[in-house]
């Protein structure tokens, strides 16, 4: 988050520049390369018989949010089993599987894993530019906020509200028309 901040002080600082391109023009742009497939982001989970250590803590919260979701009806958790390890901990086993309820956010789905649609990308706001004359290129600083959040996006590891990433247009014959890096 640190370099995120630094980044976009550095390129307000050295870039407010483009003299011939505004910010409401490259969001345009930037638009215009998105066009009309969105930007999804998507989670996987494992289905069938599913195992979790007790002591392992990152997979005692999976499992947490997992049985949110079972509270929600988009699955069925029901358990198998908890097998003694060594010391105090132990596996617990479930039998995980989906609802009818879930199937509209699957993208992907095989015999032993799922993959959900947590939730999708929009353009936010322009927020710098700096122009690489040299390059015939400008980069620019995009800022997209989450939208459409399924119930999966609980899965989501990062919990914040906005991504903020870096694009490079490209200029051909005296327009900027290309995107990398979106």
């Amino acid at each position: 988050m640190k370099k995120i901040i630094l980044a976009l002080i550095v390129l307000s600082i050295l870039g407010s520049c483009g003299d011939n391109l505004s910010n409401r023009e490259a969001a345009r742009i930037i638009q215009k390369c998105l066009g009309d497939k969105p930007d999804i982001r998507e989670k996987s989970i494992g289905i069938g018989k599913q195992t979790f250590n007790s002591k392992k803590q990152n997979e005692m919260e999976d499992l947490y949010l997992l049985k949110q979701l079972a509270k929600k009806k988009y699955l069925v958790i029901d358990s198998i089993n908890a097998e003694k390890r060594w010391g105090d901990s132990y596996n617990i086993n479930y039998e995980v599987s989906l609802t009818d309820k879930a199937k509209e956010f699957v993208t992907k789905s095989t015999s032993r894993r799922a993959t959900f649609r947590t939730c999708e990308f929009k353009l936010d706001k322009v927020r710098g530019m700096y122009e690489i004359a040299t390059l015939h290129s400008m980069l620019v600083t995009v800022i997209f906020y989450k939208a459409n959040k399924t119930p999966f996006h609980i899965l989501e590891n990062d919990k914040t509200e906005f991504e903020v990433r870096r694009v490079h247009l490209v200029k051909d014959a005296d327009k900027w028309s290309r995107c990398e890096g979106l």
